[in-house]
């Protein structure tokens, strides 16, 4: 049986346990973590060969406003990407670093500054990010006052940790990494003539989480596969 992961209908919020936000995602909301603790950052690892923008797109439906930074993509691109996945854009605010007399720091910081109680956020991604910023340390700082915003607001923030050399062996990657609430990690796998998707949840404060990985499948919308544990 493959479950779709229904993104872009109304989520049933009386599946989620207290204090906690839906993903977006209805399948990871009721199968697998019942909500995101209030105030978690969540990392995304990814291999540059995995959709992982899907993935961003489907984490931007909710109810909620989202603060969308791109470091990689420009915004407008990104927004007709989510409009063609059939939702609206409305609250969700997309800048990207491109032809910006702003650095990438301060556009960052920016849409930090307008997080609010259960807003999301999304920095998309801290490996380029990393790469454009002269500076470790204050990469560092940067990031902390992501952390410490989405903490002190109650809010959701995901970062995509998408593997670049050479940012992906950074010892200040990983340091921000391991500041990461939660992670899901997202691999490929080529089998036969089929190229398979999976998602691993490896952290999750506050949350029980399952040990196996889920089959993830991409085009349009979402879908995983729940019939068996291919851990």
């Amino acid at each position: 049986i493959i479950m779709t992961l229904k993104t872009f209908t109304d989520p049933d919020y009386s599946r989620l346990l207290p204090n906690t936000y839906s993903t977006g995602i209805d399948g990871l909301d009721v199968d697998y973590l019942q909500g995101i603790p209030y105030g978690s950052v969540v990392g995304i690892i990814a291999d540059p060969r995995v959709q992982y923008e899907l993935f961003n797109y489907h984490l931007v439906h909710t109810d909620r406003p989202t603060e969308y930074v791109s470091t990689v993509r420009p915004g407008r691109l990104i927004t007709q990407d989510i409009e063609s996945m059939g939702t609206i854009v409305d609250g969700i605010h997309i800048e990207d670093v491109f032809g910006s007399r702003e650095t990438a720091k301060n556009i960052i910081l920016k849409h930090v500054g307008r997080i609010e109680e259960g807003h999301n956020y999304i920095l998309d991604t801290v490996g380029s990010y990393y790469l454009l910023e002269e500076n470790p340390d204050m990469f560092l700082q940067t990031l902390r006052n992501v952390y410490t915003t989405v903490h002190d607001k109650n809010a959701i923030a995901y970062l995509n940790f998408t593997n670049i050399a050479p940012a992906a062996s950074s010892e200040y990657i990983q340091e921000a990494i391991g500041m990461c609430d939660g992670i899901f990690n997202l691999t490929q796998e080529v089998k036969s003539r089929d190229i398979e998707t999976f998602l691993e949840i490896k952290r999750m404060r506050k949350r029980s989480y399952p040990s196996e990985r889920i089959k993830v499948e991409t085009n349009n919308i979402l879908t995983i596969d729940t019939t068996q544990n291919i851990a």
